[in-house]
Parts: C-alpha cells; structure tokens; sequence
C-alpha cells in the first residue's frame, strides 16, 4: 500500500485478521499490526529518502457497524503508528 500526501508518500504493509460478528452483533471486528515481509513474496518497497519513508503501525483495532448491505460505518478505531503518535476516533 503506498499513501502520498501532498507530495510525500508512505509504504505500509499490514497483516490483519477480522471476525464476521454480523449475524449476532450487525458488526465487524479487524485487529492488525505492520510486518515487514510476507513468506517468500518480494515486497517492492520504495527507496527511503526526502519524500519516501515507511509506516509503522504497532496495533491497529477497527470495528466496522454494519448498517445496510451495502454501507457501514466505522464505530471504533485506533492505531499505534511507531509506537510515539496514537491516533484515536470514535464515530
């Protein structure tokens, strides 16, 4: 996955998990955190320099509320990014 903001661009790889609670609870559960390879598959990460860096996201939680077949809306989210910035909302 690669971001640019405003010239700036970022890589992250994430490796999550998610738990359909839609039948009981209309909700759905995604945990994660950053790695930095995956098996044997070659990752074609970007070069490191003035407008290329990488994102470390330490935890990653997310709780999606499931409210049409084809829409939700995110209840709960937080994120760990390099373990020093926390990035908390709640809808």
């Amino acid at each position: 996955m690669n971001f640019s903001i405003m010239g700036i661009s970022r890589d992250l790889l994430l490796h999550a998990y998610g738990a359909d609670c839609t039948l009981e609870c209309d909700k759905m559960i995604i945990v994660g955190k950053s790695i930095e390879s995956y098996g044997d598959f070659e990752i074609p990460w970007k070069n490191i320099g003035w407008f290329h860096d990488r994102i470390i996201v330490k935890e990653f939680q997310l709780v999606l509320n499931i409210v049409s077949p084809t829409a939700a809306e995110v209840k709960n989210f937080i994120s760990y990014i390099n373990s020093t910035i926390r990035l908390s909302i709640y809808a």
